[in-house]
């Protein structure tokens, strides 16, 4: 009943923040009819130009342009955000009353997001209708089309597109051929067609600075690399052109595109830039200048406007502030790029860009730190694209057929059977560190996500590879989709038997998911929408495991949390239970579900001794289980699995410490929940090498122990297929 309720009236600031997570999420996707709602002053704005219906935004359509002089000028603040129209009025409540970090218009000008201060972005019709909420972690870009938000994710520092409900995500790739690790800024073109961005190299190649490159906003396809920089930027100027500086004193370069022509701007000698923000008007750009104070020798970097012509510094509005830090002033162009919107603290002004008079449009609710200014181009749907043919590869020969074997049930004769061709064929699994994976047990077949395509200590690119591995038929199929969510690594990662789906809950973003993923649908987020309650923050490498018995997936512990928490399908619960043992070193267990006694174990950690810990949530408690004979623990991130045939839980590898140092191993062990007794599993001939964080997953169809993949002892990521069986 809330879904028509429209942004806010004075009465609704208090409680609207609470409820707004709620009113987003319980409206879902569904399109709200204008003429049910109202704007956020009460009264109905007669220059929309309707509703935009489903066949306006087509893929490669034409939306209907809202006409410049009568586009909206929206507003940020730390309050929330306002808008005022470009001819001049007053300033009208819009969105969320909420702490706001920026506000784009969306290309034709039908929809607004908002980027709120605490990690959501809302997405609203420019009636003030609410579309959508979903959680990102900072840094949004804009459009790059109408459907499709731009963000620069701060933890991978790689560029991610976003669909306007949050629930298709991928990441852009990095140019081919360049060594970086990410980029540490980026900024849309007037059009929206380019992205201005540095990249950081490599620090073994010695660059003296970063990398200045102009991508494409659709693909993050390279478009010119425009050499190094150290001075600061890029910006763009109001014809198009980008401003970025040489080197700290040495002024700016002002390139052409796409042909990359520069022209040197040089600046007064006297003037000691330390950085540049943005472009002003013309001839003019925002930069730091350095100054020292009396009688010290501490300079500080103040924003000043600098004429790159005469050289000549005005301070910027309230920009002076003696020991000001470089930030741009709030500022956006009109759609033709002849006019700019400026903030001078909570005033705004608009003039032309070629420079000369501005006119006041009125002072905002606070200071405004964010300036969106409709643009009616067309927008064309890029995120959603054509599925590309599935590629397979084939492997070795397998463990002999359960039916040619004796049954036997004692480790020790077990054996390994290497399944990886030499050389590998092409479609084979990349070599990645710090993968999730699950075992589909109704399927039969290992998905590995995500990883480091890297050495650790260098992880130069995240791996976008979603791959399924089928023993039965002994092949590879890769199962990415353009409209996953990305790579990460660390993810928590189960396979939900009752509801045939794979769960993940992803590190790529703050309170994300859970996501479900099944072959014929690819990754859908569960949580894309604002959540009320508690819920797992920013999990990194935790233990997950899902239990049938209780219909519930479980994910514990990992680099920043401690807890344990329950999904029920709609709603996290976090148990009050005290970890086990203890612990304060999070990561590096496993979680395993015994199917014979519906029991949990929490297997591993180098804190938690050298017994596995049964999860009583009836009691509310981690207990410690009985263990005798030479136990493998206590140990990191070694692979851990359930053989339900021989009712086993079985650990190989990891990362064991070993005084002051750690040594990767590659020992397989088992432990017999009924008596609590260890045993070791020799094994003759050929095996996998030492290694941590390897997949391990239990195929029942086949009875073998699998093995994929992991880091080995010199840090190299493997990517290598064993199995394990009993003759």
């Amino acid at each position: 009943m809330f879904c028509g309720i429209q942004t806010r009236s004075p009465l609704q600031d208090v409680w609207l923040a609470l409820l707004a997570a709620t009113l987003v999420g319980a409206c879902g996707t569904r399109r709200i009819d204008p003429s049910d709602a109202s704007p956020a002053d009460g009264s109905r704005d007669d220059t929309t130009n309707g509703s935009a219906d489903d066949a306006a935004l087509g893929d490669g359509e034409a939306l209907p342009a809202m006409p410049a002089d009568r586009s909206w000028i929206y507003v940020a603040t730390d309050k929330g955000v306002e808008r005022i129209k470009a001819t001049g009025g007053v300033f009208v409540p819009f969105g969320l009353a909420a702490p706001t970090r920026s506000v784009f218009p969306s290309p034709s000008g039908l929809f607004v997001a908002q980027e709120l201060a605490d990690h959501r972005v809302a997405i609203f019709e420019n009636d003030g209708s609410p579309r959508e909420s979903f959680d990102i972690r900072a840094g949004l870009l804009g459009w790059s089309d109408e459907r499709t938000l731009l963000f620069r994710d701060p933890q991978t520092t790689f560029l991610q597109q976003t669909s306007t409900d949050g629930q298709t995500r991928r990441y852009l790739p990095l140019p081919a051929g360049l060594q970086v690790y990410g980029y540490t800024a980026g900024v849309l073109s007037p059009d929206r067609s380019l992205l201005a961005v540095l990249a950081e190299p490599f620090a073994r190649d010695n660059i003296p600075g970063s990398y200045l490159l102009v991508l494409s906003a659709v693909d993050g396809t390279l478009v010119r690399h425009l050499g190094v920089t150290r001075g600061g930027g890029p910006a763009w100027t109001g014809d198009g052109r980008l401003l970025a500086g040489t080197s700290p004193g040495q002024g700016f370069q002002l390139f052409t595109l796409p042909s990359g022509a520069s022209t040197p701007l040089l600046v007064a000698p006297a003037l000691n830039v330390c950085g540049v923000a943005s472009w002003y008007e013309d001839n003019k750009v925002v930069v730091g200048k350095t100054v020292f104070p009396p009688g010290s020798d501490a300079g500080s970097c103040v924003s000043v406007v600098l004429n790159v012509v005469t050289g000549d510094t005005v301070a910027p509005g309230d920009m002076t502030g003696g020991s000001s830090p470089l930030a741009a002033p709030a500022f956006a162009q009109s759609a033709d790029g002849r006019e700019a919107a400026v903030a001078d603290g909570a005033a705004l002004e608009v003039g032309p860009v070629a420079g000369g008079a501005r006119r006041d449009l009125g002072v905002a609710m606070s200071k405004i730190v964010g300036i969106g200014w409709a643009h009616p181009t067309p927008g064309v749907t890029n995120l959603i694209a054509p599925q590309k043919p599935v590629q397979m590869a084939s492997a070795l020969a397998g463990a002999p057929a359960v039916s040619n074997r004796s049954g036997g049930n004692d480790c020790r004769t077990g054996r390994w059977v290497n399944r990886t061709p030499n050389p590998r064929p092409a479609g084979w699994p990349g070599p990645r560190s710090a993968f999730s994976f699950a075992f589909d047990t109704d399927r039969g077949t290992l998905l590995v996500e995500g990883g480091y395509a890297g050495n650790l200590g260098t992880l130069p690119n995240l791996d976008y590879e979603t791959m399924a591995w089928n023993g039965e038929r002994g092949q590879w199929t890769n199962m990415s989709r353009p409209d996953g969510f990305g790579p990460a690594s660390g993810r928590a990662m189960a396979y939900d038997a009752r509801h045939k789906v794979v769960l993940a809950l992803g590190t790529d973003l703050l309170s994300d998911g859970p996501w479900t993923w099944t072959p014929e649908m690819g990754w859908k987020n569960l949580r894309a929408s604002a959540f009320v309650g508690e819920r797992p923050w920013n999990l990194n490498s935790a233990a997950s495991v899902y239990d049938p018995s209780r219909d519930r997936w479980l994910v514990s512990g990992g680099s920043v949390e401690s807890a344990t928490w329950e999904w029920d399908g709609s709603n996290w619960k976090k148990s009050t239970a005290a970890p086990p043992g203890g612990t304060t070193q999070l990561a590096g267990a496993r979680l395993v579900y015994d199917d014979k006694r519906g029991h949990v174990y929490l297997v591993g950690n180098r804190d938690r001794g050298a017994s596995p810990w049964l999860y009583e949530p009836a009691q509310n408690r981690w207990t410690a289980q009985p263990s005798a004979g030479p136990s493998p623990l206590p140990r990191d991130w070694a692979g851990v699995a359930y053989d339900v045939r021989r009712d086993r839980v079985m650990v190989f590898g990891g990362l064991l410490l070993v005084g002051a140092g750690a040594n990767t191993v590659a020992d397989l062990s088992e432990w017999d929940p009924a008596s609590g007794a260890w045993q070791t599993c020799p094994s003759a001939g050929d095996a996998p090498t030492a290694r941590m964080n390897a997949a391990l997953a239990y195929d029942a169809k086949r009875d073998v122990l699998l093995l994929f993949g992991g880091t080995t002892a010199d840090s190299v990521p493997a990517t290598d297929l064993w199995e394990w069986y009993v003759p």
